[in-house]
């Protein structure tokens, strides 16, 4: 059997841990297991980063189709009644073209292209179609009922006066022979209805004495002598 070497390396022994060291790690794990319930709920409790919103979606919904208009209903037409004799004879006195009114107002006056007897108003930015109307005081006289307006023409002026809105639209307009016959009346003014009538100066024959009458002489067959005067009677006695 061979001897072992002489310079072989003994066998070193470990260094066993001290008791205090032992009881220090223990004390530790005891320590770290107690410990460990609180810092897992602090763990849990801890906010959590807020997380962003999501865009929401929009849902792209196809529109349902709108129902198609239903045309719209023709305007009734209203049939004018023809022209008389005594209104195309209105017609015939009205004045037409450019009529200065007061306010610095313009009236023009045209006729109807389309009907004899119907004439064409236009002031501002309104349009009038007006027709002739029979008047019992002798004016001129237009009236258009679609729109409520009617239109006076005297001798000297003519006015636009709308029934609906209860006031005159436009007035003292006049045309050239208007102004001539408004000119006149300035100078001789007509009599006012108001003013007393004149009293008729006396006649030369209402100035004379009335006449005294005589007596009417009744004819009898009776006689009467010569240069006998007749009686206050006249009747002669038998």
């Amino acid at each position: 059997m061979a001897k072992p070497h002489a310079f072989a390396p003994r066998a070193t022994a470990r260094p066993q841990p001290s008791r205090a060291l032992v009881a220090v790690g223990f004390s530790l794990a005891l320590l770290a297991a107690a410990l460990w319930p609180r810092l897992a709920g602090a763990e849990t409790a801890a906010p959590k980063k807020p997380v962003p919103a999501s865009k929401p979606q929009v849902k792209r919904t196809v529109a349902a189709a709108a129902p198609m208009a239903k045309p719209a209903a023709p305007e009734p037409v209203v049939v004018e009644a023809p022209l008389t004799a005594n209104e195309l004879a209105v017609a015939a006195q009205v004045h037409v073209g450019a009529l200065p009114c007061e306010m610095g107002k313009v009236v023009r006056m045209e006729l109807d292209a389309t009907t004899p007897g119907f004439f064409r108003l236009h002031i501002d930015q309104q349009r009038f179609r007006l027709r002739p109307v029979e008047s019992r005081t002798g004016a001129v006289r237009l009236e258009d009922p679609q729109q409520g307006v009617v239109w006076i023409q005297l001798a000297n002026k003519s006015m636009l006066m709308s029934q609906k809105l209860g006031r005159r639209l436009a007035d003292e307009c006049a045309g050239e022979s208007q102004q001539q016959v408004a000119a006149a009346l300035k100078l001789n003014p007509a009599p006012s209805l108001l003013d007393p009538l004149p009293v008729p100066a006396p006649t030369v024959a209402a100035a004379l004495p009335a006449p005294t009458p005589t007596p009417a002489v009744m004819a009898t067959d009776c006689r009467r002598p010569a240069n006998t005067p007749s009686l206050p009677s006249g009747v002669e006695t038998c």
